[in-house]
């Protein structure tokens, strides 16, 4: 009921400010290069680098410090986490802007994202900070400002007005990317994971083959996703709980979704096997996205023999099968795949089809 409420409002805030569609701000790769541009970062950031990601698109450029990914391990491991309350003031024309793009939405019969996740408060300065501060994040503060990064929306009868979404993301004092503390955004926590398989010394990995019009074929980590409440919710009140620990707990989540490998806390798992030596590998914040923040884990998996890699794999055709036509559980649309270290770092997509 009350998303009924939330959603008639929208479509009466619609009609009263009659907003056009939305048009395209300054060039989405101008804004990318202002922020990938080191001349920009603020003194947060003055130990951060870009790198592009493999495809060499420019717009795929990510930042990150190679100085603070060395001790990322052993800082998140004693970073305690603060949940504050998300604090996203928006005014009564971006209240406008927000109804106007729920609504398009809806009538477009459009998929909406009304999870509950959470985003972070805090830049990773591992020199000062002491706690990390995470929020949570509903889908009208999503919608209101990270899909709004590089869009206007103007008013037809205000044609000089404009609600502008570039404000969100650069910085009017460095024109560069806002720290996340003084971030508009989400800030919503991506994670990663990557499963490594060591099968008495010969290292394999599982990785998801993403095919679709725009990328061609990827191949994308064992599992992706963001941190959900829940993650946060269910360890809480573990004496040892830490960011790390959350991460862990939200990477093997996501695992589980994607691979159908369930790993507990503790590195039991469904499959019996031997899963030591977790660790988080890196964080960037990525340029197509505004700085949004990502994390990078990597879990070891020693295994007796390639039987076992089979096992892996009939696990997998197995709950593929029993999700076909599920309204319970949503049936993994990428490939799963297992390759070889040196297949992964050499082979062409298309040979290992």
């Amino acid at each position: 009921k009350t998303i009924i409420k939330k959603i008639n409002k929208g479509l009466e805030f619609k009609k009263d400010c009659n907003l056009t569609t939305t048009i395209e701000g300054e060039s989405k790769q101008d804004i990318i290069n202002k922020i990938v541009n080191p001349k920009t970062f603020s003194k947060k950031y003055k130990d951060y680098q870009v790198m592009n990601f493999a495809n060499s698109k420019k717009d795929e450029a990510f930042i990150y410090s190679e100085k603070q990914n060395k001790t990322l391990e052993q800082n998140t491991a004693k970073l305690k986490i603060n949940l504050e309350k998300d604090k996203i003031d928006l005014t009564n024309d971006s209240r406008k802007a927000l109804a106007y793009i729920v609504s398009d939405k809806l009538e477009n019969d459009k998929s909406i994202f009304n999870g509950k996740l959470l985003g972070i408060n805090s830049d990773l300065n591992f020199d000062t900070l002491n706690c990390v501060n995470i929020k949570t994040v509903r889908y009208h503060s999503y919608v209101s400002t990270d899909e709004m990064i590089f869009k206007n929306i103007c008013t037809p009868n205000e044609p000089t007005k404009v609600i502008s979404g570039q404000k969100l993301t650069l910085n009017p004092l460095t024109n560069g990317l806002r720290d996340i503390e003084n971030s508009y955004l989400t800030n919503l926590i991506g994670i990663n994971i990557m499963v490594e398989l060591d099968v008495n010394g010969e290292i394999y990995y599982i990785v998801n083959l993403q095919s679709n019009d725009v990328n061609g074929s990827t191949f994308v980590p064992s599992a992706s996703g963001s941190i959900d409440i829940n993650d946060y919710l269910k360890n809480k009140n573990d004496e040892n709980f830490t960011f790390k620990e959350l991460l862990k707990y939200a990477m093997y989540r996501e695992l589980s979704e994607e691979s159908y490998i369930f790993i507990n806390k503790d590195n039991t798992n469904n499959l019996n096997l031997n899963v030591t030596n977790f660790k988080v590998l890196g964080f960037a914040r990525l340029a197509s996205k505004a700085g949004k923040p990502d994390f990078f884990g990597k879990v070891q998996i020693k295994l007796n023999s390639v039987e076992e890699i089979t096992k892996i794999l009939n696990n997998y055709d197995l709950y593929q099968n029993k999700y076909l036509g599920s309204k319970t559980n949503e049936l993994e649309t990428m490939q799963m795949v297992i390759i070889s270290k040196h297949d992964l770092f050499n082979a062409k997509i298309e040979e290992v089809n």
